[in-house]
């Protein structure tokens, strides 16, 4: 589970540490990672990152004043916000042919957006099927833009730079849920169907839908697509037997899971500069992972710093392939073609949490960091790796995080769509928000289990069948998890009910253990019950 949303933490001490150098450009001596904030909005989160048509980078910023923004190279950061609908929370970006920039709203009024060079934004909601959720945009090889839409009727959309919408949902599976897409070189666009029949989805640039199942693992989980070597499109899949996927334009597609780690949650691949593909492995033993167009995979996790959480990847100007990570060491790292990681954390802050990547127009490489404070940041390519740090004394017994003052705003909720992000003040009146203190920095891991009837059986809570009525009991099943990095002080986390990208709990009755790890010690756990109700039906 890699959700793009983070928790973001406010405690007193900490926010006293940061006030020295907020707002402004903090570099490490000698040359290194630079930061800017000055610009941001107030309770800026800056998220997805692009190289702009005009020589900027242009960021979607999802804090408390939804904003598109801007940053030149020489860091002077603008924001726009003129033109976004009310209760906006754009979610991915793109460049279009048109030299325009488009995103995804998923917010009250789901739209497509525009942003000129000058930062003129228009939104297009025409279209849109009711109950519309666009989410991942692309720029497609016609001039138009495509998107998947994951509403109440799951569809793959498409815009032309004049704002005209279609969507299209003939071809694709019953319970479908969209998740990625990317144009491929052979000229069509391809996506990832995370739904009840997982897919890997064609759509001609006419709309014609073709979804292609065989090959997958069973209990995959399709996520991010991109186009590689060959050719081909390739994806990661962290379903019940995790692997990097490859499928053919004929539809033919083929699954490599030899050489992932035990426990591997791969993310998002991405094309390296060797020809070769490359991907964060956020599970058990993190790592970075290479893929060679053979399918032979090779996972590297020597110069990862301990509790190291990869993120997000891209292609570096110098041959190598860079990476952000948000754990509880945050650093800028880079892998070479032969496997050298290398990290970076001069210039990033106590509470930093780096999160997308790009390589810019500049030669040099710009990430979004949604820590304590918000940040756009900047990377030149030669950095010299961070020292290690000097041995440390000898460790006393260990001592577990305090996890402290665990509560919920609402313990009765309806569903939303909404991955579990930063609690802000505009958010739409559906879910609750966890709330807890944390004495240090640390992972906190949120575990749920559905509770369910069932009967008693030899003694145990079972499974309620038609033999078996005679003791009714309340069982319960695992329902997922996710994991956020806390800092020290007061945090909250917004949750609708999803615990993954395409992962919602449904309405019904559950528990959820509570606990915070750091250093290899795990806090006591505390449990909280809730209740999820569902959404009332949009009006047709």
């Amino acid at each position: 589970m890699r959700p793009a949303a983070k928790i973001s933490a406010y405690g007193a001490a900490l926010a006293a540490s940061l006030a020295l150098w907020a707002g402004v450009p903090a570099a490490a001596a000698g040359g290194g990672i630079t930061e800017f904030s000055s610009g941001l909005n107030a309770g800026s989160f800056p998220t997805s990152i692009v190289s702009g048509p005009n020589g900027d980078l242009w960021f979607l910023d999802s804090g408390s004043t939804p904003a598109i923004g801007e940053i030149t190279p020489s860091g002077t950061i603008t924001e726009f916000s003129t033109g976004l609908n009310a209760g906006s929370e754009p979610e991915s970006l793109t460049v279009g042919s048109d030299g325009n920039l488009w995103f995804a709203d998923d917010g009250t009024t789901p739209a497509i957006g525009e942003i000129t060079p000058s930062g003129t934004i228009t939104e297009f909601s025409t279209g849109l099927g009711a109950g519309s959720a666009p989410a991942s945009i692309a720029s497609g090889p016609d001039g138009t833009l495509w998107f998947v839409d994951d509403g109440v009727t799951p569809a793959i959309g498409r815009i032309t730079p004049s704002g005209k919408i279609a969507e299209f949902t003939a071809g694709l599976e019953s319970g479908s849920e969209p998740a990625s897409l990317a144009a491929a070189p052979g000229g069509n666009v391809w996506f990832t169907d995370d739904g009840t029949t997982p897919a890997i989805g064609e759509v001609t640039l006419n709309g014609t839908i073709a979804e292609f199942s065989s090959g997958l693992n069973a209990g995959s989980e399709p996520g991010s697509i991109v186009a590689g070597p060959g050719g081909n499109m390739w994806f990661s899949d962290d379903g019940v037997t995790p692997a990097i996927g490859e499928i053919y334009p004929t539809g033919v597609i083929a699954e490599f899971s030899n050489g992932l780690a035990s426990g591997s949650e791969p993310g998002a691949p991405v094309a390296g500069p060797d020809g070769d593909l490359y991907f964060p492995d956020n599970g058990t033993t993190a790592a970075i992972g290479q893929i060679a167009p053979s399918g032979v995979i090779t996972e590297f996790s020597n110069g990862l710093a301990g509790e190291s959480a990869p993120t997000a990847m891209a292609g570096g100007p110098d041959g190598n392939v860079w990476f952000t990570s948000d754990g509880v060491s945050p650093a800028i790292g880079q892998i070479t073609p032969s496997g050298t990681i290398n990290e970076f954390t001069a210039g990033l802050g106590p509470a930093s949490e780096p999160e997308s990547i790009v390589s810019g127009p500049d030669g040099n490489l710009w990430f979004t960091d949604d820590g304590v404070p918000a940040a756009i940041g900047q990377v030149p390519p030669n950095l010299t790796p961070s020292p290690p740090p000097p041995p440390p004394p000898p460790p006393p017994a260990l001592v577990a995080p305090r996890l402290t003052h665990v509560g919920q705003s609402h313990r009765t909720w309806r569903v939303g769509n909404r991955l579990a992000t930063i609690a802000r003040a505009t958010a739409a009146p559906v879910g609750t928000v966890f709330s807890f203190t944390l004495n240090e920095r640390a992972k906190v891991t949120f575990a749920f289990d559905r509770v369910l009837p069932g009967v008693v059986v030899e003694g145990k809570c079972g499974a309620n069948t038609w033999t078996n009525q005679k003791y009714s009991c309340a069982r319960t099943v695992p329902a997922g998890m996710f994991a956020f990095t806390g800092a020290a002080g007061h945090d909250k986390v917004s949750f609708q009910g999803r615990v993954a990208h395409r992962e919602k709990l449904e309405p019904g009755r559950y528990k959820v253990e509570i606990t915070a790890t750091a250093s290899g010690a795990t806090s006591a756990t505390t449990k909280l019950q809730f209740q999820i109700i569902a959404a009332p039906k949009r009006a047709s």
